[in-house]
């Protein structure tokens, strides 16, 4: 591993995802987010995932005496948003474009779906959870590169990259002691670093390098932030061992990394 790739890949083209159907999700039940406004109510609201970042909805409203009324698609209105409620996207009809790179990981949100009856109005809120969001390190040849990706929403054991327009990125870092590994001292007094430009990726990663010529194993862990212009958000962490000869992606429990011990 003697140089850093795709490192401005982070910061511009983390781009390209694919999107398939799924279907078959187990999700959360819909809560009523307001009561109906002239004995109106939804009778029947679902959504259907078909990615991270789209749903369509499935409803049906009846009226006081439990009548079906017909609403069609275009009296429909939804608003998504984080767990701050602050909204993140919203629009019209039945399809409804989540934005799911605006919500961090794991993060839960709301949908709230309207509908538009007779200049009147009834709200339901249907609850989800966000992509998991990591920062997936992998070795090709001799370069590392260090990729934000999610699972696919059809195939979660494996990895789509994650279609974010970042202005700035940035990446907690520590390198910690474990099992016949050898820490790395990354500034003068810790094993802590944030990588935030090429030339921090790149003393990163000769540092892990350095250890490697000398035929020890290291551990790290990358917890990365994405800055748009919408604001700042925040992925999971994930855990790495890195060898001579491979990359080994560690489960949280399987990992020493926050209580590492400095070597000189």
């Amino acid at each position: 591993m003697r140089k850093i790739i795709c490192i401005i890949l982070l910061l511009t083209t983390i781009g390209g995802m694919s999107t398939s159907a799924r279907g078959d999700r187990p999700r959360k039940e819909t809560k009523s987010a307001a009561s109906a406004a002239g004995g109106y109510k939804f009778d029947r609201l679902e959504a259907t995932e078909t990615s991270w970042d789209h749903t369509s909805i499935i409803y049906r409203i009846t009226d006081a005496a439990g009548r079906e009324v017909s609403v069609p698609a275009s009296q429909i209105t939804y608003t998504v948003r984080d767990h701050r409620s602050n909204p993140i996207a919203s629009g019209k009809g039945i399809f409804v474009d989540i934005n799911d790179t605006k919500l961090e990981s794991e993060e839960n949100y709301s949908i709230a779906i309207t509908a538009h009856i007779h200049k009147e109005s009834i709200t339901q809120s249907i609850y989800r959870k966000a992509s998991p969001k990591k920062m997936v390190l992998q070795q090709y040849g001799t370069s590392f590169a260090y990729k934000v990706m999610r699972p696919k929403y059809s195939s979660p054991t494996d990895y789509e990259k994650l279609n974010v327009q970042a202005i700035s990125m940035s990446v907690e870092a520590v390198v910690a002691n474990c099992r016949d590994c050898s820490t790395v001292r990354i500034t003068d007094n810790s094993p802590h670093t944030t990588l935030s430009d090429a030339d921090s990726y790149s003393s990163f990663d000769q540092k892990i390098n350095n250890m490697m010529d000398r035929g020890r194993k290291v551990q790290v862990m990358l917890r990365p932030t994405v800055t748009t212009k919408d604001g700042y958000y925040r992925y999971a962490e994930s855990y790495f061992e890195v060898s001579p000869t491979r990359i080994q992606e560690l489960h949280v429990g399987d990992a020493t990394a926050a209580e590492p011990e400095v070597e000189e």
